[in-house]
């Protein structure tokens, strides 16, 4: 699949030629072919230009047998956004994805809103969002790669797919492989800030609870809104999310917070006796808004 559109000079016949392979296919050979006699662009520049706010929505409709060679907007979305961009500084551009993909204008917008796939209430949803009458409360479950050369590549050619990375996958192995992706696991923001300190940490003696982590954390914005305060063991060369607590605070409101930490999540798994073993001596526990942004850390004795 192309990452850009053909541009087709008029009257005048184009050869198309398709490579494709049927292997693992479960609904049989189909091609689509799909053509735009006129750019929308210009009237949506134009638009733009008389607006306060340009809100922009890009898709990418994912499903089954529907793999991605590259993390770039189909079509010319890419090009929307970025002459959108140039006619009104306060753009925002709403992701309608499945997953990551690039944003090569990023840095000229005012803000990116990804909404996922949300079903029948998306339109109700976003506009409370883009409004403000909603918080934009989620956090990303996986990492936002910059580009194509980031990440996992299990695929390398010859029919075989290997999974070598062991246990370092996801956001783990970006760290492993000093990889600073586009936004890291764990990532959102929200309409107000939040301040991070006092952390403390208690061990549990038994049970499936290892340790209770408490953080006091504080809302430093403007309005009442909502935090994710997330926990993370540093076992190198990587963190490890082991707990996490959303908490909603008022503006300028104060609280401790507390994440109980499970045994199992802090335990690795022994391949020859085929248990988790729970650590021993010790370890470093971080907090933070997201697993690139651990400002708090507190070393405890197991």
């Amino acid at each position: 699949m192309p990452d850009r559109p053909w541009q087709l000079a008029a009257s005048k016949k184009a050869r198309i030629e398709v490579e494709y392979s049927a292997r693992g296919a479960f609904t049989g050979n189909r091609i689509q072919l799909g053509w735009q006699p006129v750019s929308l662009i210009p009237e949506a520049v134009a638009l733009a230009r008389k607006s306060g706010v340009a809100v922009v929505f890009v898709n990418q409709v994912t499903g089954e047998e529907m793999d991605r060679d590259n993390y770039a907007l189909p079509g010319d979305q890419d090009a929307l956004v970025e002459a959108v961009a140039a006619a009104n500084p306060n753009t925002v551009v709403v992701l309608n994805t499945g997953g990551a993909v690039r944003m090569p204008w990023l840095s000229r917008v005012k803000g990116v809103v990804q909404m996922w796939y949300p079903g029948s209430a998306a339109g109700t949803g976003i506009a409370s969002v883009l409004f403000g009458d909603a918080e934009p409360g989620g956090r990303l479950p996986v990492s936002f790669l910059a580009d194509e050369s980031q990440g996992v590549r299990p695929y390398r050619g010859g029919g075989t797919v290997r999974y070598d990375e062991g246990v370092m996958v996801g956001y783990r192995y970006l760290q492993q492989q000093g990889q600073k992706p586009l936004f890291p696991f764990g990532y959102g923001l929200s309409y107000t800030t939040y301040s991070y300190s006092d952390i403390a940490v208690r061990t549990a003696a038994r049970g499936d609870e290892a340790a209770q982590v408490s953080v006091r954390v504080k809302n430093t914005g403007a309005r009442a809104d909502s935090t994710v305060v997330q926990v993370y063991s540093a076992q190198a060369p990587a963190v490890k999310l082991v707990g996490y607590v959303r908490v909603q605070l008022a503006q300028g409101e104060e609280r401790v917070v507390t994440v109980p930490v499970e045994r199992r999540l802090l335990s690795t798994w022994d391949e020859k006796t085929s248990q988790w073993l729970a650590p021993k001596g010790n370890v470093t526990l971080k907090v933070g808004p997201n697993s690139a942004d651990l400002p708090l850390a507190k070393e405890v004795q197991f």
